[in-house]
């Protein structure tokens, strides 16, 4: 059993963290409803800074030698995936719900893949290439159908659309900067998220600053 979770450690990751990423976005979406997208992001940033940091004081993980290069890139990657790309994704919970958001989001994975081939090199198998096209076809399909009795507006779906997508880029750039860093590092993976995390809440402050 130890041997098979070593093995699929990584798979075990990524579905555990779709499950908390899907049972966070019902309740984001219920709070977006009273709270501004920025504003809800901010929250956010600050709270899991806050209990990140703590976090890595219990366990004793901090690094103190660090390359400078590596903090900046996660600090940028967390600007476009965590303050720009969040932002973009609680905008497209407002305007079309959970479900719909939640679909869009599946292309995010099939465009990281492409930007990875771009600039990191990595090969996409005739699978791969299958499972995107079929990725995307679906959330079309899905997107397009009409749902009897839904409260949300042609308009609002237009911009969840657009938000959507908006956060699919931002975050598979930064999903590929991250990528690139710890591939040239070998910091904690708890410490490179709280690098992300003050990258993106520094950017919502001056998002809110700028737009009072």
């Amino acid at each position: 059993m130890q041997q098979w979770i070593t093995n699929f450690q990584g798979e075990l990751a990524a579905l555990t963290g779709a499950f908390l990423w899907a049972a966070s976005s019902a309740s984001y979406s219920l709070l977006g409803q009273k709270i501004s997208p920025l504003k809800l992001n901010l929250f956010k940033g600050l709270i899991a800074i806050a209990l990140i940091f703590l976090t890595l004081i219990i366990s004793d993980k901090f690094q103190t030698e660090l390359n400078s290069t590596t903090i900046n890139l996660f600090m940028i990657s967390g600007i476009l995936g965590i303050g720009l790309g969040d932002t973009a994704f609680f905008s497209a919970l407002k305007n079309m719900g959970a479900r719909r958001t939640l679909l869009m989001e599946t292309i995010s994975p099939p465009m990281t893949a492409l930007l990875a081939l771009i600039f990191l090199g990595e090969q996409l198998t005739f699978g791969a290439w299958c499972g995107i096209l079929i990725t995307v076809g679906g959330v079309a399909w899905v997107i397009s159908e009409r749902t009897p009795g839904a409260a949300i507006s042609n308009v609002n779906i237009k911009q969840g659309i657009l938000w959507a997508i908006l956060a699919a880029i931002a975050n598979s750039s930064g999903a590929i900067i991250s990528r690139f860093a710890l591939l040239s590092s070998d910091i904690n993976p708890l410490l490179s998220t709280l690098f992300r995390l003050i990258g993106g809440t520094i950017i919502v402050i001056l998002l809110l600053f700028f737009r009072k």
